[in-house]
């Protein structure tokens, strides 16, 4: 089984903790991200693109930083921030559920931000 499913064995196992039942014949990947979203609310591994804040998992725009500079949250990790020591504890600490159905914000495939969080 690769990770991929995997995580959708996961995320449909804990759905149907909270009473979802899904088919996965029936749902895409991207499909069950977005109610995975819905009913666990946005992860907290997230991506920034021309001044909005992005869910990895589901895509949804979940915030702007139109108005001035993207305020790091605390607990959050961001796509490609490889070099940030807040992100690298902030990832560790998530719960396997809450990096299901997310990219590795680290992985190699995933480019080197330049902008970084503030310690």
């Amino acid at each position: 089984m690769s990770h991929d499913d995997q995580d959708i064995a996961s995320a449909l196992r804990l759905l149907a903790e909270k009473g979802v039942t899904i088919d996965p014949e029936k749902v895409k990947r991207e499909q069950l991200a977005r109610i995975f979203c819905q009913v666990f609310d946005h992860a907290r591994v997230r991506d920034h693109h021309f001044g909005y804040v992005i869910c990895t998992r589901c895509q949804d725009r979940i915030g702007d930083n139109l108005a001035g500079p993207l305020m790091w949250d605390t607990d959050n990790v961001y796509m490609g921030h490889k070099q940030c020591a807040k992100c690298q504890r902030n990832y560790a600490a998530l719960s396997e559920a809450e990096k299901l159905l997310c990219p590795d914000p680290f992985g190699p495939e995933v480019e080197e931000d330049d902008e970084q969080c503030d310690e």
